[in-house]
């Protein structure tokens, strides 16, 4: 049993059911909550001129790359991989840098200013560290990635106090996150190739042969469809 207000029909255009490409958008609806969480309570201005450095590019570092360019913020993606530097452009990204170019990247992006606010979703603890480091003063790290335990992240706390920095961490939603969500997926799908990121779906009965195509294939991600 749900209550009335604990579900949420999807939004004329996009289905839960089948598994071809018009399902494969809804079926990602979950992920952008992360992204959502992340960018509104940040203080930075929207619009022009306005930067956001994005570390770790699965699902919710290609959604957030997604968000930031609607809002009008500079996307700086970040990643180990180019193939997945390659996805965050066609997701709005801006800027593109392996780690090791990151930090000059940042600095000729923003005039030398630092990014208005980074997000770690990578997991990684030297993503994190990164995070703080390509900052402008008074500047936000949001870290969402690292949902497991990890080794610890290396700072310099005299910095965060002189740069007047603020770290905060994003974990669960709320109802109203997977309606703005929703709300942004229904608006953005066709603007953003979110069809690409479920690389395959499986009925729930094959669920076993998911998981064997996500070990070996190392996808964004992988769907089972419950019919």
């Amino acid at each position: 049993m749900l209550r009335a207000a604990g579900r949420l029909p999807p939004p004329p255009g996009l289905s839960l059911k089948g598994r071809g490409e018009a399902s494969r958008p809804a079926a990602i609806s979950e992920s952008l909550e992360a992204p959502e969480r992340s960018l509104p309570p940040v203080s930075f201005r929207e619009g022009e001129g306005s930067s956001c450095v994005v570390l770790g590019l699965g699902m919710l570092g290609l959604t957030a790359c997604a968000w930031a360019e609607a809002l009008g913020i500079t996307a700086i993606a970040c990643d180990v991989s180019d193939a997945r530097l390659a996805q965050a452009a066609r997701f709005g990204a801006r800027h593109l840098a392996n780690p090791d170019a990151l930090a000059d990247l940042v600095k000729s992006v923003t005039h030398g200013r630092g990014a208005d606010t980074a997000l770690e979703l990578s997991g990684a603890p030297e993503a994190a560290r990164a995070s703080l480091e390509v900052l402008r003063v008074g500047g936000t790290a949001v870290w969402a990635g690292a949902v497991f335990p990890t080794d610890p992240v290396p700072m310099l706390p005299e910095q965060v106090i002189r740069r007047c920095l603020t770290v905060t961490g994003v974990h669960n939603y709320a109802p109203q996150d997977l309606d703005a969500a929703v709300r942004f997926l229904a608006a953005n799908h066709v603007r953003f190739p979110f069809a690409e990121l479920v690389a395959k779906s499986f009925p729930l009965a094959d669920v076993n042969g998911a998981f064997r195509f996500a070990e070996a294939e190392r996808p964004v991600r992988v769907a089972v469809v419950c019919d």
